[in-house]
C-alpha cells in the first residue's frame, strides 16, 4: 500500500528544480543590486568629488582673477594663478580633459575671469558594465578689478566745449585711429582684439545727487547730446570767412577767422585770440567736429560722414533689471542739419530734431529711478556705432529742463555750440547742471582740439580723470591709454592727485612689469607723482599706434595718513590726438560673478 501524502519522484524533482530556480535567481538578483549599490557608490562619489572639484574651481578663478592685467585682452598671468590653486587643491591641469579660460565684461563694465574645466571621474563597480569613468565639468567667473568711473569732459564745466570730447569710430572702421570699443578690425582687414571685451558699446553713468529735487524744485533730468550726427555740413565746409563773436570781456566783437585745417572731412577749431583758462573768455570757436575716413582707415576730404551712431537712455529696477526708457538713431541725411554742432534733447518738447522713440523721450524723472543707498540716482547712457567708418566726434550733458532757467529770469541755454558757450562763460554762476555729473564706465574716448602751433598755453591740457575717494587709501590705480600717438616729441604724460601739493611728491617712474615687480604697493609708500611716456620699447614698432600704453602707469595709493581723498588727473600735451583712457582700481576682494 503505497501513502498519498508521501513525495514522488515526480514531486521531489520539481522541488529540486524549483531549488535550483531560486538559486539561480538570488544570484541574479544580487548582481543586480550590487550593481545598484556600486552605481550609488560611484554616483555619489562623484556627487562628492564634483562638489570638491567645483570649488576647486572656485578657488582657482578667484586666485587668478587677481593677476587679471588690466587694459589687456590676454588670460596668460591668471591661467597661472588658476592653475596653481587647481594643482594644490589635487587637480593638477594634465588631470583635465578641459581647460579653457575667458575675460569678458559684466553689464557695469567690470573685466572678468571665466574658467571652465572637465575631469573624468574614475568608477569601481560601474567598471562591471564597461563604464569605466564619466566626465564633471564646472564653470565658474569672477571678477576683482573694478574699472573707473572717468569723468567726462562736461562733468566739471556745465557744458563748455573746450579742449576735449567724446568721440567714437564707426564698426566697420578702424580702431588704430583710437577706438579699441567699436570698431570691428583694427586696421584694414585686421581684427580688433579688443572688440569682445566691451561687445562695440560705450557706457555712461549720469549721476544725480539725492538733494536734486529739493534745490531744484525738479523731478525732471534733461538728458543733451552734442553733435548725434557724424557729418560735417557743407555750409561749414568753407576755412574762410567764419563769423566768430568774441566775449563780451574783450569787447563782444564780430570777426571773420579762419579755421586752422585745410580739410573740411577733418575736425578744426578756431582760436579766437582770448586767453585760455582766464574768466569770462573763450579761447576756442567750434567749427568741425567729425572726421571722415574709409574703411582702409584713409582720411577722406568730402563732409558725409557714414557713421550711425545709436543712444540707448535706460536705468535699472529695484532688482537690478534694465529698464530702457528712450532711443534715438541718428539718420544723418535728416538729422545732421539739426544736430551739427547742436545740442538736442531727442524726443523732449519743443525738440529740434525728429526722433526715433522706443517709449518717452530724453528727459525721465527721477521718480521712477531707484536710490541708491546714499540716496543719488543712477541713470545710464549707452552708445553704440552699428554702422559706418568715420570719427563722429560727439559730447553729453545733463541738467534741468529749460523752463527751470526761465524760472530764474535766464534765457534758455542755446543749442548752437558756440552760442551756448558765450552764455556760460559770461554767465558762470547763473547756469549749471545742479551737481549732475556724467562718467564713462572704464573706458573713455577723447578728441583733443588744441594743437602745439599756439605756443605753450594751448598745447598743455590738464583734465581730471578719476575720483579717488579716502576709502581707496592703500590701494593700487592702474592707468594706460589706447593709441596715444600726439606728433610731438615730449610724449610724457605726469599723473597726480589735485588735493596734493607737487612739492610733496617723489617723482619717478612707476611702471608695471609683470614679470619683475609684484604689482603690489608697500604700506609704508607716499603718494608719487607718477611719469610715463609712450616711447621706447611699449610695442615693435616703439609707438602706441593702435596699442595699449605698456607698461601701465601704476598708482600706489598711500595710507590714510597722507591720503584724504581727491582727483587723479594728467597733465599732458596731445597735440589734437584722439585716444581712449583706461583706469581701474584694486579695491576689496574678488568675488564671483556667476
Amino acid at each position: 500500500m503505497i501513502r498519498e501524502d508521501l513525495p514522488t519522484n515526480e514531486n521531489l524533482n520539481d522541488s529540486s528544480a524549483e531549488s535550483g530556480q531560486t538559486l539561480v535567481l538570488m544570484a541574479l538578483l544580487f548582481v543586480v543590486l550590487l550593481l545598484f549599490v556600486g552605481l550609488a557608490v560611484d554616483v555619489g562619489f562623484g556627487f562628492v568629488r564634483s562638489s570638491q572639484f567645483s570649488r576647486a574651481v572656485d578657488a582657482a578663478v578667484l586666485a587668478g582673477v587677481l593677476d587679471l592685467t588690466p587694459g589687456s585682452n590676454g588670460t596668460d598671468p591668471a591661467d597661472i594663478r588658476a592653475s596653481q590653486f587647481l594643482a594644490a587643491n589635487g587637480w593638477p591641469t594634465p588631470t583635465l580633459t578641459l581647460y579653457e579660460s575667458a575675460r569678458s565684461i559684466t553689464v557695469d563694465g567690470i573685466p572678468q575671469y571665466t574658467i571652465t574645466a572637465t575631469w573624468p571621474v574614475e568608477t569601481y563597480f560601474m567598471g562591471l558594465l564597461g563604464i569605466n569613468g564619466f566626465p564633471i565639468t564646472n564653470a565658474a567667473t569672477a571678477a576683482y578689478y573694478t574699472n573707473s568711473e572717468l569723468y567726462t569732459p562736461t562733468s566739471f564745466d556745465d557744458g563748455i566745449m573746450s579742449k576735449a570730447n567724446l568721440f567714437l569710430i564707426g564698426e566697420e572702421g578702424c580702431s588704430s585711429l583710437g577706438d579699441p570699443v567699436i570698431p570691428l578690425n583694427s586696421g584694414a582687414s585686421l581684427p580688433n582684439e579688443d572688440y569682445p571685451a566691451y561687445g562695440g558699446v560705450y557706457r555712461y553713468r549720469i549721476s544725480v545727487p539725492a538733494r536734486y529735487p529739493l534745490t531744484t524744485g525738479q523731478n525732471i533730468v534733461r538728458v543733451e547730446i552734442f553733435d548725434a550726427d557724424s557729418r560735417n555740413l557743407v555750409e561749414r565746409a568753407n576755412n574762410a570767412g567764419i563769423e566768430v563773436t568774441h566775449s563780451k570781456a574783450v569787447g563782444g566783437y564780430v570777426e571773420d577767422m579762419a579755421c586752422v585745417t585745410a580739410g573740411w572731412g577733418d575736425r578744426c577749431i578756431v582760436y579766437t585770440g582770448e586767453t585760455p583758462n582766464a574768466a569770462f573768455q573763450n579761447p576756442f570757436w567750434m567749427w568741425r567736429v567729425d572726421t571722415h575716413y574709409d574703411s582702409s582707415c584713409n582720411l577722406v576730404n568730402d563732409g558725409y560722414g557714414d557713421t550711425v551712431t545709436s543712444f540707448e537712455l535706460y536705468y535699472k529696477d529695484e532688482d537690478g533689471y534694465r529698464k530702457t526708457h528712450a532711443t534715438y538713431t541718428v539718420n544723418n541725411d535728416r538729422d545732421a542739419a539739426y544736430t551739427d554742432l547742436n545740442w538736442i534733447s531727442p524726443g523732449t518738447q519743443g525738440s529740434i530734431v525728429p526722433a526715433d522713440i522706443i517709449s518717452d523721450s530724453f528727459e525721465i524723472s527721477v521718480n521712477d529711478i531707484p536710490q541708491n543707498d546714499d540716496g543719488s540716482y543712477s541713470i545710464f547712457l549707452d552708445v553704440r556705432a552699428p554702422a559706418g567708418s568715420s570719427m563722429n566726434g560727439y559730447d553729453i550733458w545733463a541738467g534741468t529742463p529749460p523752463s527751470f532757467y526761465v524760472s530764474l529770469g535766464l534765457a534758455p541755454l542755446d543749442p548752437y555750440v558756440n552760442a551756448r558757450n558765450l552764455q556760460l562763460v559770461e554767465n558762470p554762476v547763473g547756469y549749471g547742471s545742479a551737481g549732475i555729473s556724467i562718467y564713462s564706465l572704464g573706458r573713455l574716448p577723447l578728441q583733443y582740439y588744441p594743437n602745439n602751433t599756439l605756443g605753450e598755453n594751448f598745447d598743455d591740457v590738464t583734465i581730471p580723470l578719476i575720483l579717488l575717494d579716502i576709502d581707496l587709501a592703500d590701494q593700487t590705480v592702474y592707468g594706460t591709454a589706447f593709441d596715444y600717438d600726439p606728433n610731438i616729441s615730449d610724449k610724457t604724460i605726469n599723473f597726480f592727485v589735485d588735493t596734493v601739493s607737487k612739492e610733496g611728491y617723489d617723482t619717478y617712474l612707476d611702471l608695471v612689469n609683470p614679470d619683475d615687480v609684484d604689482n603690489q604697493c608697500q604700506p609704508d609708500e607716499k603718494l608719487h607723482l607718477l611719469k610715463t611716456t609712450c616711447s621706447g620699447g611699449l610695442d615693435t614698432n616703439g609707438t602706441c599706434h593702435g596699442e595699449w600704453l605698456q607698461p601701465q602707469a601704476q598708482l600706489c595709493i598711500p595710507s590714510t595718513d597722507y591720503f584724504g581723498g581727491g582727483i587723479l588727473q594728467a597733465t599732458l600735451e596731445p597735440d589734437g590726438d584722439a585716444f581712449t583712457w583706461q583706469f581701474a582700481v584694486t579695491s576689496g576682494e574678488p568675488f564671483l560673478t556667476r
